[in-house]
């Protein structure tokens, strides 16, 4: 099995649509999740939780659903802290789109689009 150019063997059969598998890496091999896609496996690039505890964070951060974000009491917190995620709300920066969702699921979107980052693209 090839994944991005690189040679991995699969460790043990693929249960339940994951599976493990070797990936080399400088020196030597990495354990790495595989998932199955129309019955390959190919690398798994979903989203994987920062946190479980605010301790996995950075001392002005929480965690909040697996992911560490930045305090603030002000927008201009979040504006000091990163551009990207200029809105300060419950206590959280966020991204505009984050804060005043477009959409949250595909059902808000016309028939064309998806909801993606909470906008109907």
């Amino acid at each position: 099995m090839h994944a991005l150019g690189r040679r991995v063997r699969l460790l043990e059969p693929v249960r339940r649509g994951h599976g493990l598998r070797e990936q080399p890496v400088r020196g030597g091999l990495q354990l790495v999740d595989a998932v199955r896609d129309q019955g390959a496996c190919v690398l798994d690039t979903r989203p994987s939780p920062d946190c479980t505890t605010n301790a996995n964070c950075l001392s002005t951060q929480v965690c909040q659903s697996g992911f560490c974000l930045y305090t603030c009491t002000t927008a201009m917190d979040c504006e000091l802290t990163d551009t990207r995620i200029p809105v300060c709300a419950d206590g959280v920066c966020r991204s505009t789109a984050e804060a005043n969702p477009a959409c949250t699921t595909q059902a808000q979107c016309n028939s064309a689009q998806d909801c993606i980052g909470n906008i109907c693209q």
